[in-house]
């Protein structure tokens, strides 16, 4: 996963983030922080997991 999180930055940013949490025999969750631009006057969020 190492690849995926720096093409990631790459893309978006120092401030973004790959963040995978795993319970055996349950579930694996993937998050991606994707940071605001810094000029935006745009609230909305996006949350992906």
């Amino acid at each position: 996963m190492q690849i995926v999180d720096k093409r990631l930055r790459n893309q978006f940013g120092r401030d973004s983030a790959l963040k995978i949490e795993v319970e055996n025999q349950q579930h694996t969750r993937m998050s991606f922080i994707i940071p605001a631009p810094v000029n935006s006057d745009d609230k909305r969020t996006a949350i992906a997991s």
